[in-house]
């Protein structure tokens, strides 16, 4: 069985996302791949959230700088996901 990620349940996970996000702080979610990892960023990316969102992507096709940027503090003022 192929790990899928509907297009609902990212909905569901942006609403908690949204109704969870404080900030300065950090969430952790983990999805099966890089295309389910992709879909999720654009559906958070750019949207008007209460907090703002600092989304990154851990993945082995991430490049190494972009990764270590997951293990700094969040960005003043943001919810780093």
């Amino acid at each position: 069985v192929k790990p899928e990620v509907s297009p609902e349940l990212r909905k569901v996970i942006c609403e908690a996302v949204w109704k969870m996000c404080q900030p300065d702080s950090c969430i952790l979610i983990f999805l099966p791949g890089i295309g389910e990892i992709g879909a999720l960023q654009d559906d958070l990316d750019g949207k008007n959230t209460p907090v703002p969102l600092q989304v990154l992507v851990l993945h082995s096709l991430v490049p190494k700088e972009e990764q270590d940027l997951a293990m700094q503090p969040a960005l003043a003022g943001h919810c780093k996901i």
